[in-house]
């Protein structure tokens, strides 16, 4: 009983204080005045030390006695000391029982000048396994080892425990070991926990007082589990010991706490309850990014509204805005900056209330206020709009497609500063996904064409001169391939980016001159099911691709982002991705430099996606933080 009592509070102890981490915050206790204000760190503490307690005596002087409860990893007792020789300074550790789990003690001369440091070593008084070290902080990507070891337990020959950790933690055990002149009995690993026996044939495998080093856990963790930091707790659940007279209840079993940061990551999640993802970014001037996308509501995926978002050069957001309507479905699929600094955000309503769905665009103030609101249901059937650009002149250039004959259709759609101007109906079989705007009057598209066949990239120039009509159109063969990205190089060339089923799915990188003809052709392999969702040029006539695919046939989707230069050879190769699902659906190059990727994050492995913004340098790698 008295185990299992010590045992509650201890997960109420650490369970207080994983909610006490995120505030940086600690006590600082002061001792009477006048004297020396001496600072003691505590270090590494026992993983649910519930007090710590400092008692100083000297010869010469009053008793002084502090006592704090920890806030964070970062203990450090504070106290104003006499001044004269041979102060003995005594740190305790206690329990949430109130029994000194460690205990450390040295004696100094207080001198009468500047503040003292004072560095204790604190010692296990009770008989316990623990873990070294208590609070290890490691950078996320890196292997790090915890070590068990015993104390006060004379003459242990063999003992069996269960190490736990939490669900869906950002951790991966890679090797359980006994330690050195100690043989292995046996483990056997779970998802989020470990049964592990060790024993000793002939010697006792702690020293004459009972302490000892007896596992080592060597553990990793992902790279990118999620942005900001982590606090995973160990637990050890101690079944058996043998060679020793203390009893299972009287041997206390430590708690560690593990610290993962990523300080370099400028990872912002964005989102509450249900599906969130993040579509479409645009850079803007002075580093802000604006990002578009859908946030669910309650849970459920049909109550979803498009969101418009500045996010500043830290990765925080400046403002968010949502925009409900009555259709209680609606995804926001593309975004431009218009040139009075406004926005076009343009998408899809989802039928799920009716027989088919409807499309939206967006006009708003650089506030994200709307201006005025549009709709092409009245010209065309179950239209989803998936791109926008803006045009020089003012106004915006739309595509997507629409339901015709049967078949998905492509349109090209025109938009002035009080609505809808003018449309084309492309009788191509297929949709367009991507569209740039290259004067007033001239707009390049990309995507696929003969769908109801194995599937082509396409890319259709259109012409506004006397309304809209197609100057051409070009075809690149593949295996039930689709483009869905489109860039402008320097010197006018087009990139295409997308998709191809030959060997089970790869990025397609098409560069052609600025007549739409191919100057090179590359596939990028990665995975399974890989596909590139956005591009951005590069200053030196490359691009970096962005998509998403399995690491394997049977796990979640990671983000790939994949640099290529100016001929289509690859630069470099980057995957970003925690436990559950990652997907990204877009990429702007920033004013000063770098990327921000956008998509969706699953990071509790549960199915609740957050929009994810990724911000990456030149080389890939995560944007360090000024």
């Amino acid at each position: 009983m008295r185990k299992l009592f010590k045992r509650a509070l201890t997960v109420v102890a650490a369970a207080v204080l994983l909610a006490l981490l995120a505030t940086g915050c600690g006590d600082k206790v002061v001792g009477p005045e006048p004297g020396v204000r001496v600072h003691i760190p505590l270090g590494e503490k026992a993983g649910a030390a519930e007090l710590f307690r400092v008692t100083v005596t000297g010869a010469d002087m009053d008793t002084v006695v502090a006592q704090m409860q920890p806030q964070n990893d970062a203990v450090e007792v504070v106290l104003n000391v006499p001044v004269g020789p041979s102060r003995r300074f005594v740190v305790e550790a206690l329990d949430a029982l109130r029994e000194v789990m460690f205990r450390g003690e040295t004696v100094v001369d207080v001198l009468p000048f500047a503040d003292m440091q004072l560095a204790i070593d604190l010692r296990p008084m009770v008989p316990m396994l623990y873990f070294s070290p208590h609070f290890p902080t490691v950078r996320m990507g890196d292997e790090f080892i915890l070590t068990l070891r015993a104390a006060k337990l004379p003459g242990l020959i063999g003992l069996s425990f269960e190490l736990a950790w939490q669900d869906l933690a950002p951790v991966l055990l890679d090797t359980a070991f006994a330690a050195p002149g100690v043989l292995e009995a046996g483990a056997d690993m779970w998802e989020e926990g470990l049964y592990f026996g060790i024993y000793s044939e002939v010697d006792p495998f702690v020293d004459a007082e009972g302490n000892g080093v007896l596992a080592y856990f060597r553990f990793s963790t992902y790279e990118a589990f999620a942005a900001g930091a982590h606090a995973v707790p160990f637990a050890i659940e101690l079944n058996d010991l043998s060679g020793v007279e203390v009893d299972l209840a009287g041997v206390y079993l430590d708690r560690a706490l593990l610290r993962l940061e990523n300080p370099n990551a400028i990872e912002t999640l964005l989102g509450g309850a249900g599906a969130d993802e993040g579509r479409a970014a645009v850079a803007l001037p002075g580093g802000d990014f604006m990002v578009a996308g859908v946030m669910g509501g309650g849970g459920q995926d049909y109550y979803q509204a498009p969101f418009l978002a500045r996010i500043a050069p830290n990765g925080t957001d400046r403002w968010q805005r949502t925009y409900p309507s009555d259709a209680p479905g609606q995804v926001a699929n593309g975004l431009a900056r218009s040139r009075d600094g406004g926005y076009f955000l343009v998408g899809e309503e989802l039928g799920y209330h009716k027989e088919v769905g409807g499309s939206f665009v967006y006009r708003t103030d650089g506030e994200g206020r709307l201006v005025f609101e549009a709709a092409l249901d009245t010209v065309l059937t179950n239209p989803v709009p998936t791109c926008v650009a803006a045009l020089p002149r003012g106004g915006a250039v739309v595509a997507g497609r629409y339901w015709a004959e049967w078949w998905d259709q492509c349109f090209v759609a025109t938009f002035g500063a009080a609505g809808l101007r003018d449309v084309l109906l492309i009788p191509d079989y297929g949709a367009i996904h991507d569209i740039i705007a290259v004067s007033d009057t001239a707009f390049v598209a990309v995507g696929t064409q003969d769908a109801l066949k194995a599937g082509d990239i396409a890319l259709w120039r259109v012409v506004d001169g006397d309304g809209l009509h197609l100057s051409w159109t070009r075809i690149f063969s593949g295996q039930w391939d689709e483009g869905f990205a489109l860039a402008l190089a320097p010197g006018g060339d087009y990139i295409i980016a997308g998709t191809t089923t030959i060997e089970n799915s790869a990025i397609r990188v098409i560069r052609t001159d600025p007549d739409g003809f191919e100057r090179w052709d590359r596939t990028v392999h990665w995975g399974w099911d890989t596909t590139a969702r956005a591009i951005a040029a590069t200053p030196d006539g490359g691009c970096v691709v962005v998509g998403d695919g399995y690491v394997s046939e049977q796990t979640r989707t990671d983000v790939i982002v994949v640099r290529l230069d100016a001929a289509g050879n690859t630069v470099w190769e980057r995957t970003y991705g925690g436990t559950g699902t990652d997907r990204a659906y877009g990429i702007a190059r920033g004013t000063g430099g770098g990327y921000l990727v956008v998509g969706t994050t699953d990071v509790t492995g549960r199915d609740d996606n957050d929009v994810l913004l990724l911000r990456l340098n030149e080389e890939g790698l995560k944007f360090a933080a000024d």
